[in-house]
C-alpha cells in the first residue's frame, strides 16, 4: 500500500514530522497542516492513527532492544527437538542459517506491522438516487435519511471505538444515545459531534457554507479542521452555518433558522422574514415555481414584505392560502408547479 512521503505544506518526511508533532516541537502552522491532511480523506486519518499507535507502542518499549536471533532459535530448538548430538546444534549455528533466520524474523515483524498497524479498513458508501430519498440504518441502530443525490461513508470499524460518518450532500440524523461513544459527522467545512440527538446537516460543494439545524437534543459544532479551536453548542430549534474560513454563525431558537431540513421534517418556521426568502424555501420544499408580482407602482416590492408564521405537514395550497390571507395577496395557479402571488403593497 503506497503512502505519501510528505504532508502537503511541509518539508520533513512524514514519520519525522509526526514524531516532532507528538513531542510538541512543531509550530501552530505545521500543526494546522497535519490537521488539514488528516481530514482530507479517511485513508489519511487511518494512516495517522497507524503511526500514532506505533508511536505509543514505541514509548512503552525498551528504546534500544537487542534482537538475539541465535538465542531465539536455540530456545525453540530446546523446546521442540531432542538434543541427540552437538552436530545438530552446530548445524543451526552455521552463518547462512542464522542469516536466513534473521530474514524470517524481519519478514514476520513487517507482516505483523502491515496487517495490525496499517491494515486498510473497508469503507461502506451509501448514496441516494437523484430522484429519491434514502433511509439507511447504521450498525448502532442510528438512522440516516439522505436527500436526493447525497452520500455518506463510514468504516467497517464503525461503533467499535467511535462513530464517525463522512457526508457529501444533505442528510438528517437520528442518533442512538451512547454516552461512551460520540457520533461525528465530518462534512466539507464542518464537524458536528453528538452523543444522541436528531439534527440535519447540509454540505454541498456549490454552497459557501455548511448548515446545521437541531431538531432535538444538543450538538457541538466546529469548523472541519478545528484550527481555531472554536466550538459552539446548539440545542433544539437552533441552527448554525460554518464557512470555509472557519467562521461559525449561530441562530437562536426564537429567530428564523439559518437552515431548515424541510424535505425531511416538513416543519417550516418563519420569524419576521422577507417574503422573497419565504418563497425560496417553499419552492425548494414543494419543488414548484412561485412568482411575486407587485401591481402598484412606486411601492415596496412584495419580496420585501415581512412574514411570521409556522407550518407543519401543510400542503402547498394551504400554505399559499394562509400567506394570501395574511399579506392580502391574490393567488393564481397556472399549473401544478407554477404559481403567481399578486399584491399591491405590503400591509
Amino acid at each position: 500500500m503506497a503512502h505519501a512521503s510528505q504532508i502537503p505544506g511541509t518539508s520533513q518526511p512524514i514519520e519525522e514530522l509526526l514524531a516532532a508533532y507528538w513531542k510538541g516541537e512543531l509550530s501552530s502552522t505545521e500543526e494546522a497542516h497535519i490537521l488539514r491532511w488528516r481530514q482530507e480523506s479517511p485513508d489519511n486519518e487511518h494512516l495517522y492513527q497507524g503511526y500514532a499507535k506505533a508511536w505509543q507502542q514505541s514509548r512503552t518499549m525498551d528504546p534500544s532492544p537487542e534482537f538475539n536471533v541465535q538465542a531465539a532459535w536455540d530456545k525453540v530448538l530446546l523446546q521442540t527437538v531432542a538434543q541427540e548430538s552437538k552436530v545438530a546444534l552446530n548445524w543451526w549455528q552455521q552463518p547462512i542459517i542464522r542469516a536466513a533466520a534473521a530474514v524470517v524474523v524481519v519478514a514476520l515483524l513487517s507482516w505483523i506491522f502491515q496487517y495490525t498497524v496499517f491494515k486498510r479498513p473497508v469503507y461502506i458508501d451509501v448514496i441516494a438516487g437523484m430522484d429519491s430519498i434514502l433511509r439507511h440504518e447504521l450498525p448502532d441502530k442510528s438512522v440516516v435519511t439522505l436527500r436526493n443525490g447525497a452520500k455518506i461513508r463510514y468504516s467497517d470499524a464503525y461503533n467499535n471505538e467511535e462513530r464517525e460518518i463522512w457526508l457529501d450532500g444533505e442528510a438528517f440524523f437520528e442518533v442512538q444515545k451512547n454516552p461512551k461513544k460520540t457520533f461525528t459527522v465530518v462534512a466539507r467545512r464542518s464537524r458536528t459531534i453528538v452523543k444522541g440527538t436528531t439534527f440535519g446537516v447540509r454540505s454541498i460543494e456549490s454552497d459557501t457554507a455548511d448548515y446545521i439545524a437541531v431538531e432535538e437534543g444538543k450538538v457541538a459544532v466546529m469548523e472541519k479542521y478545528a484550527q481555531s479551536a472554536k466550538e459552539v453548542f446548539l440545542t433544539a430549534g437552533m441552527s448554525a452555518l460554518t464557512g470555509s474560513s472557519g467562521s461559525i454563525q449561530v441562530q437562536s431558537a426564537t429567530a428564523t433558522p439559518l437552515y431548515q431540513p424541510l424535505w425531511k421534517t416538513k416543519h417550516i418556521r418563519f420569524q419576521d422574514q422577507y417574503l422573497a426568502e419565504v418563497v425560496n424555501q417553499l419552492q425548494e420544499l414543494y419543488q414548484v415555481n412561485i412568482e411575486l408580482h407587485t401591481t402598484a407602482p412606486h411601492t415596496t416590492p412584495l419580496g420585501n414584505c415581512k412574514y411570521t408564521g409556522e407550518f407543519q405537514d401543510d400542503s402547498l395550497e394551504e400554505v399559499l392560502e394562509i400567506l394570501g390571507a395574511t399579506l392580502s395577496l391574490r393567488i393564481e395557479r397556472h399549473s401544478d408547479t407554477h404559481y403567481i402571488l399578486i399584491g399591491n403593497a405590503c400591509p
